[in-house]
């Protein structure tokens, strides 16, 4: 691999690939993993013979140029294999090629959205469809974590109205339903982070069928 098209650099793998119809078979695979490793990781322009002079590519992150000639000669297999194989990546939807007279561009299908960005600032990328790459540090993948745990989840109307029979409280819950429903389950211009909190707001607050549930007084009796 030239390193002056490269950049070089590292690449990630998600643990997912290893489902993939790609990873199934390991020619595709190590094809595949020569693609990620080929391809740019910044928009840059390329100086490309022509035969009878140059030219001037611009290629954009997850794409590289390349000749089934050199592809070949560079994985060590016939020109005949890197073609089928390569048709093959682009038919499975992990890559895309784009073909002039004397080479070729390869892209790297969702390039971005599986090489999640470094330490160095580099853009994000990677495909879906086939092999997904991408490992994460522990402290990102916590965070990640943590962010999925804390998500706000919409209740059903069932889980509203258990809540309320739970705590005892006079709100009407196919009215505090229908009220976030049609405000896209927002407090005000943010959005909401825990359905019972606001349940129990409204049972402080004046809000239509707020309330708390009011014990009866004492009845009393003259002596």
């Amino acid at each position: 691999m030239s390193e002056s098209q490269s950049g070089g650099g590292w690449v990630k793998l998600w643990r997912k690939s290893a489902d993939s119809d790609v990873f199934a078979d390991p020619h595709l695979w190590r094809l595949f993993c020569w693609c990620l490793l080929r391809a740019n990781r910044k928009p840059r322009q390329v100086l490309v013979n022509t035969g009878r002079g140059s030219t001037v590519v611009t290629i954009g992150p997850g794409q590289f140029i390349t000749g089934r000639k050199a592809a070949a000669e560079e994985l060590g297999v016939p020109q005949s294999s890197f073609r089928r194989r390569i048709e093959k990546l682009e038919k499975l939807g992990v890559i895309t090629k784009k073909r002039a007279t004397h080479f070729s561009v390869i892209s790297v299908v969702n390039w971005r959205v599986y090489q999640a960005a470094d330490d160095e600032g580099e853009p994000t990328n990677g495909p879906t469809n086939g092999p997904t790459n991408g490992p994460q540090t522990k402290k990102e993948e916590k965070k990640k974590e943590s962010k999925r745990a804390h998500a706000f989840v919409k209740p059903t109307i069932e889980e509203v109205r258990a809540y309320c029979l739970e705590r005892k409280n006079v709100v009407d819950p196919q009215q505090f339903f229908n009220h976030y429903e049609s405000n896209g389950w927002k407090v005000g211009r943010n959005a909401m982070k825990s359905w019972q909190a606001a349940i129990r707001t409204w049972e402080s607050n004046d809000f239509p069928g707020g309330g708390q549930t009011k014990k009866p007084e004492p009845i009393k009796y003259r002596a």
